[in-house]
């Protein structure tokens, strides 16, 4: 490995999503960090996915820093976030709908779906609430009683690195030399990714793997926004002929939703029909562009 990339690797700590998830690919990292966060010290873990894209049939995919399941089935995903904006409440329930999508499969009962939890742990004290942790759940307004449908998000709070088991296990996270963390099991596989060679190919390979993924994802939705703008541009060019929804499907064999989305957008652009607008709308506002094919 190149000196560049050597003291790239140094100069991480488990703050960031390739250390994070490299070294909790370790079922041992992996346990303790489970067990501290949910409180549970007989937690034990049955398997550990770490930068796993996870894929949507419409929307957008995302790639999951941590997927771990459980000996008992329950289903964790654990992000790390430095910037607040990739925090926000809606990134966590997106992330769950997609682990719930991702794990039914077809005729199972609704009651085989595992117990859930999201787990986000932030530089800033993003809910602003002045905790170390944060436990979000489903609740009946007119009883205050739990909804109980077996999804958990928890925040923890990346600034509070008190004296506490979660505070020391913050202040590894935040560390960078092994020498200077509280738990062993955490001090030991960040010291062999960052000290052996062993470990540095392994992480020389995650850095390679994520970032020709990257440029793959980046190469498709560029695609993908060519064809969702030429074909606003077509349905645009059969409205000004004065084309009903349904002869506009047809003739460009869509669904008449997919084309009714457009229209629908497209009528307060008359009679410029800027596309790139209509797109933008389509993408920000409606969510719909990214189901066209």
């Amino acid at each position: 490995m190149d000196q560049k990339r050597l003291e790239y690797i140094k100069g991480l700590c488990m703050m960031d999503d390739l250390l994070m998830s490299a070294v909790l690919q370790n079922k041992d990292c992996a346990r303790l960090v489970l067990r501290i966060i949910l409180e549970d010290p007989w937690l034990e873990v049955q398997e550990v996915q770490t930068q796993e894209t996870v894929s949507s049939l419409y929307g957008r995919a995302i790639r999951m820093d941590v997927k771990a399941i459980a000996s008992d089935k329950r289903l964790c995903n654990i992000e790390v976030q430095r910037s607040d904006a990739g925090a926000v409440p809606k990134r966590a329930r997106y992330n769950g709908s997609l682990l719930d999508a991702n794990t039914a499969l077809p005729g199972d009962a609704y009651g085989k779906l595992p117990e859930q939890y999201v787990i986000l742990i932030t530089a800033n004290d993003v809910l602003k609430g002045g905790l170390p942790i944060y436990h979000i759940e489903r609740m009946i307004l007119e009883t205050g009683k739990l909804f109980r449908d077996g999804s958990h998000i928890i925040y923890v709070n990346g600034k509070n690195q008190d004296d506490t088991p979660l505070g020391r296990l913050m202040q590894d996270f935040w560390c960078k030399d092994p020498q200077k963390m509280h738990y062993p099991e955490l001090a030991a596989e960040n010291r062999r990714l960052k000290e052996t060679e062993e470990g540095a190919k392994q992480m020389e390979s995650v850095v390679d793997r994520i970032f020709v993924e990257g440029r793959e994802e980046g190469r498709e939705e560029g695609r993908m926004e060519g064809r969702i703008l030429k074909l606003i541009d077509s349905v645009c060019k059969k409205i000004i002929k004065g084309k009903s929804t349904a002869v506009i499907a047809d003739e460009l064999e869509e669904e008449e939703s997919t084309i009714q989305d457009i229209v629908s957008v497209a009528s307060s652009y008359v009679p410029e029909y800027d596309v790139e607008k209509i797109y933008a709308v389509m993408n920000q506002v409606t969510g719909k562009s990214a189901a066209v094919k």
